[in-house]
């Protein structure tokens, strides 16, 4: 695993204990990227997630995608993310180590949006989200 993804997943490890104890528990959120996190039982935080398709242009007039990113709680825990239906065209690029999984948006979604279903595998639970991917983003 590359160093800054070990260092993401520190990070984001380090900022879900710090907020596991608190009351108010809430995890800013935009239409551009996503963090979901996995509970021990399996269950996600999010049933549904809504991301925009693109997240801008470079200077070039290429499309960046928006991120996606899955970390279980238990950080001894193997997480799975799949999406049993290939023809799907929300996400790409999924890759999962460990207890977290990332993905980025399919940049050519036009015309409306695309939801995909999928499933999270972890401790022998496993639970059936929903991805949306809008046309929404330049």
């Amino acid at each position: 695993m590359s160093h800054s993804r070990v260092a993401l997943s520190l990070s984001i490890a380090a900022l879900v204990a710090g907020c596991a104890t608190s009351a108010d528990n809430h995890i800013s959120r935009s239409k551009t990227s996503a963090t979901i996190i996995v509970q021990s039982d399996g269950k996600v935080d999010q049933e549904t997630v809504e991301l925009c398709a693109r997240n801008g242009l470079t200077g070039t007039g290429v499309a960046v995608p928006s991120q996606i990113l899955w970390i279980a709680n238990d950080t001894s825990a193997v997480l799975t993310i799949n999406f049993p239906d290939t023809g799907q065209n929300c996400l790409r690029g999924l890759h999962c180590s460990g207890n977290t999984c990332d993905a980025i948006t399919n940049t050519n979604v036009h015309g409306g949006n695309t939801q995909c279903t999928y499933t999270v595998s972890l401790n022998g639970t496993v639970t059936d989200p929903i991805v949306i991917v809008d046309d929404c983003c330049p």
